[in-house]
């Protein structure tokens, strides 16, 4: 067998090879220095939708079959990387979205590139994330949302973690976590950092088949639909591809500054998310009202994104998320 640097550099035709290799990865059989070479060896040849494809499946197929009736869910999770430090926008939308009759199964993780992640922002909240399956579904089936902690369904990932963490840059597992969603989601929208992302992580969630996804980036870098500058989208819908610009003065909202939406601590991040959930008008309630917004567009809740808007913007204004996330954290606990 080829090894791994060779192999790398032409995955399309190395498919087989890859995924022994990314099985052996993802092991306690395997040296610390090598894995840190295989995850140098794909940094230094870039993250393309063949690796990024290989290496979902074998994380996916190490997942028991999980069968959903129902399955009209959005997933709303980001890649990370901005170093910017923003609110937790996407789960705060999460919450909009399930208030409007939406419905969300989040899967998510704690803070690496910013001062809090999903999980961070939730059990500040009071949710307890150590729930199986079973129980997430539960809530979700009462409240229209649940939340996967990725830890608790990715067990093998802690095989990487310290190669990870000895390297310092971020890695392909970095941008994973959005396509291994334990209940494939046929509704995505994901933020990534980085517009070199869009194409690999669009062609894969084709493969997978999604009815509708967005892979978006401001221009500013912020993995969402930013309300401080205008955001490259790539929609994927009825298994075409297409690319186009969304500027927020377009629909009424004018660009804020940056400043409104960063936060220094994860504290800073967990009130500014509660202040947004209980009706406050600021700078990061418009940019959840626009994320929130194109995710009840995509699931057909609404007829145009605008629509979507001005809906997220009444639900939020009238405090009733803040509602919503306290009885989950109730429900989390029972």
């Amino acid at each position: 067998m080829k090894d791994f640097s060779s192999l790398i550099k032409d995955p399309m035709n190395n498919k087989e090879e890859l995924t022994f290799y990314f099985e052996h990865l993802l092991s306690d059989k395997i040296e610390l220095e090598d894995q840190q070479k295989m995850l140098v060896n794909i940094n230094d040849e870039g993250i393309n939708e063949y690796v990024l494809s290989c290496l979902s499946n074998v994380l996916m197929n190490r997942l028991e079959s999980i069968d959903i009736p129902d399955d009209n869910y959005i997933d709303t999770c980001g890649t990370g990387g901005t170093n910017l430090n923003i609110f937790n926008c996407s789960t705060i939308s999460s919450f909009v979205i399930a208030e409007a009759g939406g419905k969300v199964l989040k899967h998510g993780n704690k803070a690496i590139t910013s001062k809090s992640g999903s999980a961070d922002f939730l059990q500040r909240s009071g949710i307890n994330l150590d729930l199986d399956l079973n129980k997430i579904l539960s809530i979700y089936a009462t409240l229209n949302i649940g939340f996967l902690f990725a830890p608790n369904f990715h067990k093998s990932i802690r095989y990487v973690a310290e190669a990870r963490k000895n390297i310092g840059k971020r890695t392909i597992f970095n941008v994973i976590g959005p396509l291994v969603n334990p209940l494939h989601p046929k509704f995505q929208i994901i933020g990534t950092s980085s517009e070199d992302l869009h194409d690999p992580i669009s062609k894969v969630l084709q493969k997978k088949g999604i009815e509708h996804g967005i892979v978006v980036t401001s221009n500013d870098g912020i993995d969402e639909f930013s309300i401080t500058d205008t955001s490259k989208v790539t929609e994927i819908k009825g298994g075409k591809i297409k690319k186009w610009t969304f500027d927020p003065e377009s629909y009424g909202i004018n660009c804020g500054n940056l400043a409104e939406i960063q936060c220094n601590t994860g504290e800073e991040a967990y009130l500014l998310g509660v202040d947004v959930l209980n009706g406050k008008r600021c700078a990061a309630a418009e940019m959840v009202a626009i994320n929130s917004g194109v995710a009840l567009y995509m699931l057909n809740l609404v007829e145009t994104i605008n629509d979507g808007i001005i809906k997220s913007k009444s639900i939020l204004n009238s405090g009733r998320t803040l509602l919503l996330l306290n009885r989950f954290a109730t429900l989390s606990k029972s």
